[in-house]
């Protein structure tokens, strides 16, 4: 693959027009970063990426934390 000019693969490109666009974004980082060697490697970078940048809300009662374990 040329390092120039990276583009994402036609099947993956496909996969990104059933995503939110901010994940499509975390998609295309993945992409640069040359992560994984297969799709699903990159979309699997792409969600870590992209649930990192979220603002998650801590969980509600039901489960226990690690430290009440």
């Amino acid at each position: 693959m040329n390092t120039r000019t990276r583009r994402k693969p036609a099947r993956l490109a496909r996969f990104c027009v059933m995503m939110p666009k901010r994940l499509t974004e975390r998609l295309d980082d993945a992409v640069a970063e040359g992560f994984g060697t297969s799709r699903a490697d990159v979309i699997r970078r792409a969600c870590e990426l992209h649930l990192k940048t979220l603002d998650l809300p801590p969980a509600r009662g039901g489960a226990p934390t690690i430290e009440q374990a």
